[in-house]
């Protein structure tokens, strides 16, 4: 099939992909869970997905054909792929998946199969039980993304997805990286933030470098995986430093990251085609200069968003005049710049200022 010039987006939240399609020259139609004004104004077409714990494969792979109207066209996932990955075995002829195949999914949202493959590997990681173990430990889900659903030590029936893993103080991080399925090319190097009472992920900060002993254990590691679970496309791999600073590889994300967003908008998602089709693009080293941030703001109790917003530069994801917002979600995304962490810390701050003056307690 010859390259379509019609996008499909499927994600939990899918603005920046969109953005970058656009920004590349294809028209995009859309499938997620928000429908932001900045991404309506992006889309040709929107459809409302539920959150995604009430959406079934079966209907989301109608919305995908449906969307399509069977013109030829590229499918393109971001978060929330992890736990639909089977439903790519369905799509019709029409349709072609730009991403991983689905074999590499299967390998990488397997716990067993995933940590069993580190351990080939010689890759490090945090160990890791089936059955509640004797340890301090996480319950985590390979079908969830970004720390939502990560648990404190409990009791529980763990389904096919989740897994125990040791706790491990540390420091988070993650490389994103191209691939076209033997090779790999190393993108930029990311810090992560999460909420101080949970494990969800609030803020990355490019660049992220670990110190260069690590980069070199990273670095084989995203090499080894490429080869063994033939990656294509944009992905991400997330890695934690414990005190002493050794490397424990945390998960695989395969697919377009929030790391992807922190980079430049109108390349990633023709590098991305490029590279699932086989084709690993030359890009230049992202400099060390400018410091880049990632901010999700989220509201902290129930508010409503005013008539007449006015959010500051940088700020996306942007909800529409007069809705309400719940305690625990997100109001939107801001991403600043400067010269130094100092100065982006201080204009993402204000920005966050600025932002919540759009925010109204809700009646």
């Amino acid at each position: 099939m010859q390259s379509p010039s019609l996008v499909l987006v499927f994600a939990q939240s899918g603005r920046f992909i969109a953005e970058s399609a656009t920004r590349a020259g294809y028209t995009v139609r859309l499938a997620d869970c928000f429908g932001d004004a900045d991404t309506l104004r992006l889309a040709e077409h929107w459809h409302a997905l539920p959150p995604l714990s009430e959406l079934s494969s079966e209907h989301l792979l109608s919305v995908i054909v449906e969307l399509s109207e069977q013109q030829p066209c590229w499918l393109v996932c971001g978060t929330g792929i992890e736990q639909f990955y089977p439903l790519l075995a369905e799509l019709p002829p029409h349709i072609q998946f730009a991403g991983n195949p689905l074999e590499s999914f299967f390998q990488l949202r397997q716990p067993q199969l995933f940590f069993s493959l580190l351990e080939t590997l010689a890759l490090p990681f945090p160990e890791v039980a089936y059955t509640r173990p004797a340890f301090d430990y996480l319950i985590k889900d390979m079908a969830s993304s970004g720390g939502y659903s990560i648990q404190c030590a409990s009791s529980k029936t763990l389904s096919k997805s989740e897994y125990y893993q040791r706790y491990v103080e540390g420091n988070s991080y993650s490389v994103c990286f191209l691939a076209d399925g033997i090779q790999a090319q190393i993108l930029a190097w990311s810090s992560q933030h999460h909420d101080s009472d949970s494990f969800t992920l609030t803020q990355l900060q490019q660049p992220g470098y670990p110190p260069p002993a690590c980069q070199s254990v990273i670095t084989e590691a995203v090499s080894k995986l490429v080869t063994a679970c033939a990656l294509r496309g944009f992905n991400s791999l997330d890695y934690l430093l414990d005190e002493q600073g050794k490397v424990f590889i945390l998960e695989i994300n395969p697919r377009i990251s929030a790391s992807a967003e922190l980079l430049s908008p109108a390349k990633v998602f023709g590098w991305h085609l490029a590279a699932c089709s086989g084709r690993l693009p030359v890009c230049e080293p992202v400099p060390q200069s400018p410091v880049r941030m990632l901010h999700y703001l989220i509201a902290e109790s129930q508010v409503r968003i005013g008539q007449t917003p006015s959010w500051p530069d940088g700020c996306h994801d942007l909800p529409h005049a007069g809705d309400t917002i719940v305690a625990g979600q997100p109001i939107c995304t801001l991403i600043v710049q400067a010269d130094s962490e100092a100065e982006c810390q201080q204009q993402l701050d204000k920005n966050i200022v600025a932002a919540l003056q759009n925010c109204h307690p809700h009646a």
